[in-house]
């Protein structure tokens, strides 16, 4: 690609600066057999809510983007069903789990099968993602915090009644969104929903959960510290309009179902460049 047509997207994280936060990325991997249980692995799900499709500019061919993991997690849970090629079963002696590798990759154990690229295939030039979706506009709580992890600062949403409705983690630094012009509200559009296990195995206080480091949430003051059980949520994107049915990206975080299932009633097309 010529260097004159080289352009950092906002939807990726090679455009901004600062620390990845890789963890967010957990749930998305739950296909990998690390050090979690198969159960620690089910307390955090991604759900996909939007078909997204990419393209190299406005005009041209949109292409789909398709993730088959979750279909063959459901078609390869019974270890009993014939097994793609390439791949094997495995059962650990020590604690019965089931789990599989792959010919190619033997070194990686998996707990289900996935499908695994060929690694030959044409790079993909995807300067704008598009996708159908709903959106609705919150406001924030006066106050921003700062996140756990790093110099973020997480701000906190308030519904339509002014009850607190989740966060956003912005790619600034508290001081600095101290001192800028406060935003009324915030765009906002979904990405997908999920669900995450609040229930900490230890009995300990939620702040020790091991999942604190991707739920800012949980250490902002409003949040319900009685709260138990499963916590169901939309993952969204905070955005900006640069033209008509064009945005970029500013910030991602969660709105709690409950909410943003009362409040998302308008449906459209986007491009996010």
């Amino acid at each position: 690609m010529a260097v004159e047509d080289a352009v950092l997207p906002s939807w990726s994280w090679v455009s901004w600066q600062g620390n990845v936060q890789s963890e967010s990325w957990q749930s998305g991997h739950d296909y990998l057999r690390q050090n979690n249980s198969a159960e620690q692995v089910s307390r955090w799900q991604t759900i996909p809510t939007v078909q997204w499709h990419y393209s190299e500019d406005l005009s041209s061919t949109r292409y789909p983007i398709v993730s088959r993991a979750p279909e063959w997690r459901h078609l390869y849970q019974h270890t009993s069903t014939l097994l793609p090629p390439g791949w094997k079963h495995h059962t650990d002696a020590a604690t019965d789990d089931s789990y599989f590798t792959h010919e190619s990759i033997p070194n990686h154990q998996f707990w289900y099968p996935i499908p695994v690229g060929i690694g030959n295939g044409r790079a993909s030039r995807s300067r704008y993602l598009h996708c159908k979706t709903r959106r609705a506009s919150l406001e924030v709580f006066p106050e921003p915090y700062r996140s756990c992890t790093g110099r973020c600062t997480v701000v906190a949403l308030r519904d339509p009644d002014g009850k607190f409705a989740g966060c956003l983690r912005l790619n600034v630094w508290v001081q600095d969104a101290r001192s800028s012009q406060p935003l009324t509200a915030f765009d906002l559009i979904e990405l997908s929903s999920g669900s995450v296990c609040l229930d900490n195995n230890d009995g300990e206080d939620l702040l020790d959960h091991p999942l604190t480091d991707v739920f800012d949430e949980w250490a902002v003051p409003y949040w319900d510290k009685d709260r138990k059980g499963i916590y169901e949520f939309y993952n969204v994107m905070f955005i900006e309009w640069k033209a008509p049915g064009v945005a970029s990206r500013l910030a991602v975080g969660r709105v709690f179902k409950s909410v943003w299932e009362r409040i998302a009633r308008e449906e459209g097309e986007v491009a996010i460049s």
